[in-house]
């Protein structure tokens, strides 16, 4: 019986006991909170109930207090405005968070968003000469500019100030802005590090509420754009921990009831309207109709579906968003196909411990997108270069324990350019150097990484419980703990010797199985999504029982409801 590693989480009865009576979840629920390094009762009592109260001072980020100066002076005294954004779903929102949020004190705002493969990420010589050009006084950079070294030195020569919020890899010097604002700064005290780009952006919004009132306020402002932070936070796969946390689990309840047009738009095209929105619905189905937008035409699409007013237009938007997505998907799977062909024909994935794939004429706004797939597949580092005439663009994902970013600092000899974080990155080469880069990478990667980090992920296993346990009030309990996503994911629990009453292959060319185990007079389904190969296995069972690692779940069908196990492995029970 084919399966992964299972790796079970292990706690103390007395610790679970404590958890259980102070909290009064269920032994389950604190064997799942142990699991993830949360022991003592106030910080669970946090983690369930995210409350904006959790929130850090903004002021505690590095030049907060200069930047939300300046903008309030601006604000005041009527200046130009512009904020200069990025293409992905995370630069949008940020864009449109803060042109929103300034535009509701008055502000004289406007904004740029880069074109993907016209002018590349982050901010460009040619976008601050405009600015200059256009009487802007006060630029804005939000989720880019820590690597603006040169253009923030132009911005001081034509006196055009200049705030950095990013939050993407510092180096250990800063650009010369009037302020940088990045919590990943070396020389910062600020407390949680993972915020995403709108994540800056909203403690921007906060620090320059409080600047103006002059005193104290409830953020009842900030409140009105979880939405769009939470939005952004998800897409960019940060870690839903922390803050994230609190932005997310909050935002989540803004796209769900969809005050803003663009977001009622993009839930009714995507058939989520009138539904409970999960980060998972935002992660795989909202935030790659934005991300299409910048991939493979204009981001300005998608910051012109958050900013209008008109359902009709916000509608239309969310229309062309959909047919901008199907292509996008189309073409995703072209190049896949194309990146598995050659690495059945040039790769060694027995020797080699990373993916470095180049050819021309693949779009540049879908390689790492495939980039992503490799890795799912291959589970190691994968990098794909876009071939156009003397030169490469390409796009890296990595696995985690393989620090991306890093690799491409020791390869930076090789590379016109890079930027990015520990699983993601980018960057440009001269095209005659892709051979030296691809051999230095390999070998970093090589000498970095350890064989058991590229095997097939292990099964991290929370709790065990039996049947009994596996109830709608513990299904309930496990949507305490959502958000899921990167560094929260789903809970996973195991039950132990269940019989196996009845399976059968369900779905297209039986994809996927059903079952229904027992143990004594407690019976449940299951459902095991994409293990319809895995039939056989039940079969050559025989009468023996079952261990099963799944995700509890409510499922709601035909007026019914009752409590599923949603399969993630199954193997024979070894007594």
């Amino acid at each position: 019986m084919k399966t992964r590693e299972w790796l079970f989480h292990t706690a103390e009865p007395e610790a679970i006991d404590r958890l259980v009576k102070s909290l009064g979840v269920s032994p389950v629920t604190a064997q799942i909170l142990i699991a993830r390094g949360i022991t003592d009762a106030n910080e669970a009592r946090n983690f369930l109930n995210p409350d904006l109260s959790q929130l850090n001072n903004p002021f505690l980020l590095r030049d907060m207090d200069k930047a939300a100066m300046r903008v309030a002076t601006a604000i005041r005294g009527g200046e130009q405005i512009r904020i200069h954004g990025d293409y992905d779903a995370d630069g949008i929102t940020a864009t449109t968070l803060l042109v929103s949020f300034l535009r509701q004190f008055g502000a004289n705002v406007d904004y740029h968003l880069p074109h993907r493969l016209e002018d590349g990420y982050g901010l460009h010589m040619d976008a601050v000469e405009k600015a200059a050009a256009d009487g802007v006084s006060l630029m804005i950079t939000v989720d880019c500019g820590i690597t603006a070294f040169e253009e923030a030195r132009r911005c001081r020569d034509l006196g055009l100030d200049l705030v950095i919020t990013d939050h993407h890899e510092p180096h250990n010097v800063m650009p010369d802005a009037m302020a940088v604002i990045n919590p990943k700064r070396r020389d910062s005290a600020y407390p949680f590090h993972n915020l995403a780009g709108v994540g800056v952006a909203l403690k921007l919004a906060r620090a320059i509420e409080l600047t103006l009132a002059g005193h104290l306020t409830d953020g009842t402002m900030i409140s009105e754009y979880l939405d769009l932070a939470a939005f952004g936070t998800i897409a960019d796969v940060m870690p839903l921990l922390g803050e994230n946390r609190v932005i997310v689990r909050n935002g989540l309840e803004g796209i769900s009831s969809a005050k803003r047009p663009g977001m009622a738009a993009l839930l009714a095209t995507s058939g989520l309207s009138g539904k409970k929105i999960s980060s998972w619905n935002v992660a795989f189905g909202l935030a790659p109709r934005i991300n299409a937008a910048g991939r493979l035409a204009s981001p300005e699409l998608g910051i012109s579906l958050f900013l209008t007013d008109s359902p009709d237009e916000a509608y239309q938007i969310a229309e062309t968003l959909n047919s901008i997505n199907q292509e996008r998907q189309a073409v995703e799977s072209e190049i896949l196909q194309q990146a598995l062909a050659k690495i059945e024909t040039e790769g060694d994935m027995s020797s080699q411990k990373a993916i470095v794939l180049a050819q021309e004429g693949w779009h540049p706004g879908v390689i790492g997108i495939v980039a992503s797939r490799l890795v799912e597949i291959f589970h190691r580092p994968a990098i794909l270069i876009s071939i156009d005439g003397d030169e490469g663009r390409g796009s890296g994902r990595s696995i985690p324990g393989f620090d991306l970013y890093q690799a491409l600092n020791d390869c930076r000899e090789t590379l016109i350019g890079f930027g990015g974080h520990e699983l993601a990155a980018g960057l440009t080469i001269r095209a005659q150097d892709i051979g030296v880069f691809t051999r230095r990478f390999l070998e970093t990667a090589d000498s970095r990484i350890p064989w058991d980090l590229i095997r097939p992920p292990k099964l991290y296993v929370d709790a065990v419980a039996s049947l009994e346990e596996i109830s709608e009030g513990l299904a309930s309990e496990m949507e305490l703990l959502s958000p899921f996503g990167a560094g929260n994911p789903a809970p996973v629990v195991a039950v132990k010797n269940v019989k196996v009453l009845e399976y059968r292959q369900i779905g297209a060319d039986g994809k996927h199985i059903r079952m229904r185990v027992g143990d004594g007079d407690q019976i449940r389904d299951v459902i095991g999504f994409g293990m319809g190969d895995r039939a056989q296995d039940l079969y050559r069972l025989g009468g023996g029982t079952l261990d099963i690692a799944f995700c509890p779940e409510i499922n709601e069908w035909n007026g019914t409801r009752n409590v599923r196990l949603n399969a993630k492995d199954f193997l024979a029970s070894q007594g």
